[in-house]
């Protein structure tokens, strides 16, 4: 229950955000939600930085050097606020907003930036603690549970985000986000992008044993901690389903269009930040490129179907 309700004000911002577009009051609402929120970001970024509060953790994290994760944390933290806040600022606003094509800015557009830079933020943060996420908790953080949460709440950003049902109905959302049908050309550079990406993982796996099998196996290792026991058919569909529509629904199908393919693979990249800084996280941002060139040649439907596939076909067999 706890992941259902970090999304719902989320979702809830987003809502706000469209009928911004309308009613300038709403608007201006929801940035000074979003400043709240970014205003406590930065609390507790300083707040990571106080050599006072690190002596507090000690007994909350034994066995974690907070010299070397509870400070470049804050620091990470703090960068991100400060970011979001003068996002705020119309002029700086326009200004970045330009840069992606984003002209005129309005609430929804500086939403989705600083809802991009806050996750950003928040996921380059929590790098310096995945070295030691056994030691923090005593349960996987990825279940199909919570990933069918995670995917749900994405299609739900998503649809939200391009103006359902506040600016368009249901047909126009879908249309906007790229859900159309698949012709045959279509299907068929899905399934051949899906054979090659399969290819490409088992050939990048090969040679990381090969030329680190130590560094292989505590990556290994990790991930057995970070999954839950997945049971074959939840797991199948969890994985397959859950991500390859929420996460394209979301990212190709919403913020594609509006903010770009660089910055949207970027997005995608670092919120898989629990990877590490391992070769399989270069992979995730090699696997968003080629999604996104998938969108702009056919559709998010496509994309879906290969995300799904992918996923699917990479945890039968293991990879």
């Amino acid at each position: 229950m706890t992941d259902v309700f970090t999304f719902l004000p989320i979702l809830a911002i987003v809502f706000l955000a469209n009928l911004g577009v309308q009613f300038r009051a709403v608007g201006h609402l929801t940035l000074a939600i979003l400043g709240a929120g970014n205003a406590f970001v930065l609390l507790a970024g300083f707040v990571l930085l106080n050599p006072g509060t690190l002596a507090s953790l000690e007994s909350l994290m034994p066995g974690v050097p907070l010299d070397a994760t509870a400070r470049p944390a804050g620091i990470c933290l703090a960068i991100t606020a400060v970011g979001c806040l003068l996002l705020l600022i119309p002029a700086v606003l326009r200004r970045v907003a330009s840069r992606f094509g984003m002209w005129p800015a309005g609430p929804v557009d500086a939403t989705a930036l600083i809802l991009c830079l806050d996750v950003a933020g928040l996921s380059i943060a929590q790098l310096v603690f995945l070295p030691y996420i056994a030691l923090l908790v005593d349960e996987p953080l990825v279940t199909p549970l919570r990933l069918w949460i995670q995917g749900t709440s994405f299609v739900a950003v998503g649809f939200l985000g391009v103006g359902f049902p506040v600016r368009r109905g249901l047909v126009c959302a879908m249309k906007r986000l790229g859900l159309t049908w698949p012709t045959p050309r279509h299907l068929l550079w899905t399934g051949a992008g899906v054979a090659a990406a399969l290819l490409l993982n088992v050939g990048l796996q090969a040679a990381w044993r090969g030329f680190a099998p130590e560094d292989f196996a505590a990556f290994e290792a990790y991930l057995e901690t970070f999954f839950g026991d997945f049971e074959p058919t939840a797991g199948l569909l969890a994985v397959g389903l859950s991500a390859g529509v929420g996460e394209e629904i979301l990212f190709r199908g919403a913020l594609q269009p509006r903010m770009g393919l660089a910055a949207t693979t970027l997005v995608f990249g670092v919120i898989h930040s629990y990877y590490g800084l391992t070769p399989a996280w270069l992979w995730i941002f090699v696997l968003g490129l080629g999604l996104g060139l998938l969108r702009k040649r056919a559709n998010t439907t496509s994309c879906i179907l290969f995300h799904a596939a992918y996923n699917g076909a990479s945890f039968l067999v293991g990879t």
